[in-house]
């Protein structure tokens, strides 16, 4: 008999970054957005059609969370929830970028 890893579910972890488009369709209209974090961490949002209310927060800084899986081409998020950060948003005692468990 042949040993079967059995996989995990993604855990819901909470990201900080700012949006940033990822994917143009031949109109140059944004058709896929990414979540760029410090230290140069890229992630893919993978469900933008559940959450079109995305798109008019590019180039703003949110708090995201998510299943967040990894693979050979990068990371890639889920999006359960999000919400907009002000620059000075109390949740600046994180450095942005910071990626943390979240316990829902």
């Amino acid at each position: 008999m042949g040993h079967r890893t059995r996989k995990s579910a993604p855990e819901s972890e909470t990201v900080i970054g700012v949006l940033i488009p990822h994917g143009w369709d031949e109109h140059f209209s944004v058709t896929s957005i990414s979540l760029a974090c410090d230290g140069e961490r890229e992630i893919v949002i993978n469900n933008l059609d559940a959450h079109p209310g995305l798109l008019v927060l590019l180039r703003k800084r949110i708090s995201a969370t998510g299943a967040v899986v990894r693979d050979e081409q990068g990371e890639s998020m889920a999006v359960q929830s999000y919400r907009p950060l002000k620059e000075n948003d109390g949740n600046d005692f994180e450095p942005k970028g910071t990626t943390h468990e979240n316990s829902l």
